[in-house]
C-alpha cells in the first residue's frame, strides 16, 4: 500500500539584522527568521521580541528575503504530532 503524506508550502521571511549582543557587547550580524504572516509594518517589533530571549538587541534591518519551502510528512507521524482543535461553523 502507497504511504500517504500531509505537504505543506510555506513562506518564510530571512532577515539579515545588526544586532548588540549584550554578553560580548560587541555588534554582530545575525539572520533572524520569521513567519510569512509577519507583514513587514510588524516586521522590527517581531524580531526584536525575538532576540531579547537571546539577551540581544536589534540596532537595524539590513535585508529582507521571502524564502518559499515545501515540507512533507508521513501522515501518521503528523497525526501523533498535530494538536487538534474545534472545528469552525459558518457563525465564527
Amino acid at each position: 500500500m502507497r504511504k500517504r503524506y500531509i505537504t505543506r508550502r510555506i513562506v518564510s521571511t530571512v532577515a539579515t539584522c545588526n544586532v548588540w549582543n549584550n554578553e560580548s557587547k560587541e555588534i554582530t550580524e545575525e539572520k533572524v527568521t520569521v513567519g510569512a504572516a509577519v507583514n513587514e509594518k510588524n516586521l522590527e517589533k517581531v524580531i526584536t521580541k525575538e532576540l531579547l530571549e537571546d539577551g540581544k538587541k536589534l540596532l537595524e534591518i539590513v535585508t529582507t528575503e521571502s524564502v518559499e519551502a515545501v515540507y512533507r510528512m508521513d501522515e501518521k507521524k503528523f497525526i501523533e504530532l498535530a494538536t487538534i482543535v474545534p472545528v469552525k461553523t459558518d457563525a465564527e
